[in-house]
């Protein structure tokens, strides 16, 4: 009876070795073939083969992929964002071949705008020189004989009769006749002949150097703006005096101003 049971496990533990050999085969013959045919090729043991050749300079720090994200996002935080609709300026550059010729143009008008400049003053000067060398120092020749009803004065008020006020006198008020002839004080240029309620009819001259001469109380006028007269040539008559000079009579009204500023003809007469 012993000797039965003794056999029997005998035989089971010998059916136990068989299956667990198989077993290990079975294992050992798939390890082998998943090595041998990985899609990759190669298997976990090339891999790791691979891996350990790869140089030191390829390898990358493994780092936190949610730390990563936040890192991006800060990024983009800090970076300034220009809004896509706001306009941008564009450079414009004009070629430079035509800024030249612009300037060219512009240097070669204003070349000929002062040469013409120069040209009309030099004619002015010319003509003045010539026509109207007014010379202070010859001074002017009466344009009527009479006696002087008012003298100029600038700086003390003088009384005027028929105004029945006093106040200045920026003219010389010569007595005359009516009818007499004026006479031009000096060669000038006729600048314009007018008319108003104080002087009547008035005749303006320019006699050059800045001098101007006023022709006033007149009548039968023969001259007309732009006439050049020479010293001693008619300009009118003495008319009947105006509103404003009915009690000093008959007058000539004989104002001197240099550059527009009234002088003593007394200084000036001879």
């Amino acid at each position: 009876m012993f000797e039965e049971k003794e056999s029997m496990w005998k035989k089971k533990g010998f059916y136990v070795s068989v299956c667990t050999a198989l077993v290990c085969l079975l294992a050992i013959g798939t390890t082998y073939y998943r090595m041998n045919n990985d899609p990759q090729g190669g298997g976990f043991m090339k891999a790791e083969v691979e891996s350990s050749e790869a140089p030191e300079d390829s390898m990358q720090p493994v780092g936190n992929s949610k730390d990563q994200s936040i890192a991006d996002k800060n990024k983009a935080t800090i970076a300034p964002s220009i809004p896509s609709d706001t306009p941008q300026p564009k450079a414009t550059k004009k070629p430079q071949k035509n800024n030249t010729a612009n300037n060219e143009k512009t240097a070669a008008k204003s070349g000929r705008s002062r040469k013409a400049a120069a040209k009309d003053t030099t004619v002015a000067s010319q003509k003045d020189k010539k026509h109207f060398a007014f010379n202070e120092e010859k001074g002017l020749s009466w344009p009527v004989k009479g006696k002087v009803l008012m003298k100029f004065s600038m700086t003390d008020a003088v009384y005027f009769k028929t105004l029945a006020q006093y106040r200045c006198n920026p003219a010389l008020i010569i007595g005359g006749k009516v009818g007499q002839h004026v006479k031009t004080a000096a060669a000038g240029e006729v600048l314009s002949v007018s008319k108003n309620d104080e002087t009547g009819k008035t005749v303006t001259m320019n006699i050059g150097n800045g001098y101007t001469l006023t022709y006033g109380q007149l009548k039968a006028v023969s001259v007309k703006e732009g006439d050049e007269l020479k010293a001693g040539e008619t300009i009118g008559k003495l008319a009947a005096p105006s509103t404003a000079y009915t009690e000093e009579g008959c007058n000539l009204y004989f104002k001197v101003e240099q550059n527009g500023t009234a002088v003593n003809p007394l200084l000036l007469l001879d």
